[in-house]
């Protein structure tokens, strides 16, 4: 991961993404191919090749190569021990074909498969018996089958083909390649350490702030103090929640009531209105409260009340002209309510019941009824 990165600040340095991408992928694939071949016992160039090939019957390069070396693997077991996966076909199939342990052991992995293929063709097995051979040597060998009956023709021409189109690396190529990704790992390892440098340097100043904040946490400390504050203020914390919470759905409540109230209240107090226009007194308090009514309305539609008094000059001296005739018609009425009142106990008294109309010695006045209009 570190190469690839340092691989790719080079190639944007000196062409691109696109150079380093090229570059970091080639790099990579070469290291596989040198590793894989070294298990698969032969040479990076022949593996590729085989690649290329195994690829067309769903076997990719890392399975090709562990399908290699079981061969090899079984090969070396029966050389060495005699017996092993090998033991039946060097007992039954060799004899009959002339093929003898010796041949096998200088092979590479990929001539040895094929020397094998090659001598169970020869014996003239079934299909069926193909394939017990072919899986006591290798898992999914079998696969490779169609490409390793006729002497390995198929696998041959897909080789070369490969190699005609470029997708063999030749050996300058791995190597040239291989020394890149070496170069990359060395860069990896400087970087590696100079972070490991850059860390010690910075390792006592994290310990004493690691501890800075351990002792803030003892007994006595001071984020030890904020916590416990906050702590113990949690109670208080929760209650004022749980307050607010109730006053919130009480009010909720009491809006809901207040709306419906206020409805009932509109319909009643249009009623009572009518009622108390009815006297004088009343329409003293209607005519207050219209004015009161009229104002608001007015500075709310106005934006103030500066705007509003020039609207309102009309509306005022009409309810001042009804407070004033209301408040006129109340006295009166009271007045009258006196002249009564004494003329009924002073009768028989004086010269003579006392009139509305009279205007004589018995210093009664009678108070002129005020006019609309």
């Amino acid at each position: 991961m570190a190469a690839s990165a340092a691989i790719s600040a080079i190639g944007a340095a000196i062409g691109g993404p696109a150079l380093a991408s090229i570059v970091t992928s080639a790099a990579r694939s070469a290291r596989e191919i040198t590793r894989l071949s070294q298990v698969a016992g032969a040479s990076a160039q022949e593996l590729q090749q085989w690649s290329f090939g195994a690829r067309t019957v769903g076997i990719e390069q890392e399975k090709l190569a562990d399908i290699l070396k079981d061969v090899n693997d079984k090969v070396g077991d029966y050389l060495s021990t005699g017996g092993g996966a090998m033991a039946d076909f060097f007992e039954k199939i060799a004899p009959r074909v002339g093929v003898t342990a010796q041949a096998f052991r200088d092979l590479s992995g990929p001539q040895a498969l094929q020397l094998y293929v090659a001598s169970l063709e020869k014996a003239g097995l079934s299909q069926a018996e193909m394939t017990f051979y072919m899986e006591a040597i290798a898992s999914d060998s079998t696969l490779l089958l169609p490409l390793l009956r006729a002497n390995g023709a198929e696998m041959a021409r897909l080789g070369e083909s490969a190699s005609s189109f470029g997708a063999v690396l030749g050996t300058d190529a791995i190597t040239a390649l291989r020394a890149a990704q070496q170069a990359l790992d060395d860069i990896s390892v400087v970087i590696e350490a100079t972070r490991n440098r850059i860390a010690a340097d910075l390792a006592p100043a994290v310990e004493a702030m690691a501890r800075a904040f351990v002792n803030s946490m003892r007994e006595g400390g001071f984020l030890r103090g904020v916590i416990d504050g906050l702590m113990a203020a949690l109670p208080h914390l929760t209650a004022y929640a749980a307050t607010f919470t109730a006053g919130l759905i009480a009010w909720q409540a009491a809006a809901i009531a207040a709306r419906l109230a206020t409805m009932a209240l509109s319909v009643s107090m249009a009623g009572l209105r009518a009622a108390i226009a009815a006297t004088g007194v009343g329409v003293l308090v209607v005519a207050m409260g219209e004015l009161g009514l009229a104002i608001l309305d007015a500075v709310r539609k106005a934006g103030g009340f500066a705007a509003a008094w020039y609207k309102l000059k009309a509306k005022f001296f009409e309810a001042l002209e009804e407070m004033a005739l209301a408040f006129a018609t109340f006295t009166w009425d009271i007045a009258e309510g006196f002249n009564d009142l004494f003329g009924t106990s002073l009768q028989g008294v004086g010269p003579g019941p006392i009139t509305r109309s009279s205007r004589c010695a018995t210093r009664r006045w009678t108070p002129p009824r005020p006019r609309r209009g």
